[in-house]
């Protein structure tokens, strides 16, 4: 993990991790309990959309002379009944 809750003009990256040659910019969403709303359900078009910016913003300000890759994943929570994780990788493609 390189980052957590970094703050950038365009918004906030939950957590910035290294993957190999590459960089995750990761988005977590937590529910408490399970059957009322997913996790997945609070990642809509117009979040990707800002993710997206979220993305470009990092890599201009912290990867300028590097040729880096990366990638936005998302990870669902939710906490009761049981505790359980999702982890969906790469979910709008990769960017270079």
């Amino acid at each position: 993990m390189l980052r957590r809750n970094l703050r950038l003009e365009s918004g906030e990256i939950d957590i910035v991790a290294r993957d190999g040659d590459g960089v995750a910019l990761i988005e977590v969403k937590t529910v408490r309990r399970s059957g009322l709303i997913d996790p997945t359900d609070k990642m809509d078009e117009r979040k990707l959309r800002r993710y997206k910016r979220l993305f470009a913003e990092y890599f201009s300000i912290y990867h300028k002379q590097a040729p880096w890759r990366g990638r936005i994943d998302f990870i669902g929570v939710v906490l009761e009944p049981r505790p359980r994780i999702a982890h969906y990788r790469d979910i709008t493609g990769r960017f270079e």
